[in-house]
Parts: C-alpha cells; sequence; structure tokens
C-alpha cells in the first residue's frame, strides 16, 4: 500500500486511482450520464413540479389581473 502525498501536494487522478483505502480501490473514471441524462435526470426532478403548479393555481385564461385579485381576496375572507 502506498502512503498518501504529504498535505498540499497535488494528486492526480491517476495517483487517486492507485491508492488503496483498505481493499478497495478508488474509481477515478467520473460519472458519464452526458447530456441526455442530466437532461433526464433534469425532467424527472421537475415534472411533479411543474404538475402541481397547474393543478393549484386557478385558471386565469380571458381574466385581467384585477379580476384575479378580487377573486383571491374574497377567497380569503
Amino acid at each position: 500500500m502506498q502512503s498518501p502525498p504529504h498535505r498540499g501536494a497535488v494528486i492526480t487522478p491517476r495517483e487517486v486511482a492507485a491508492l488503496d483505502i483498505g481493499n478497495a480501490k478508488i474509481n477515478a473514471e467520473p460519472a458519464r450520464a452526458g447530456g441526455a441524462g442530466a437532461l433526464g435526470i433534469h425532467a424527472a426532478a421537475t415534472t411533479p413540479s411543474a404538475v402541481f403548479a397547474l393543478k393549484a393555481t386557478p385558471g386565469a385564461r380571458g381574466k385581467t389581473l384585477e379580476d384575479i385579485e378580487h377573486e383571491f381576496m374574497r377567497s380569503e375572507a
């Protein structure tokens, strides 16, 4: 087993991969989800909030801001 470098030393990913931690080796390769994977994760995370927002907010088609405000103030009273 190699000894780790002293504090402040720069260590390369290959050197990190070569270090033994117990019986396991550290994998220096980054995860490779790519652009499509990142977009899929983002879509999966944001879809529930978009659905909630569409269901929780009242319809406002054809209404002015004043109409929406009056309805909101009536529902609070």
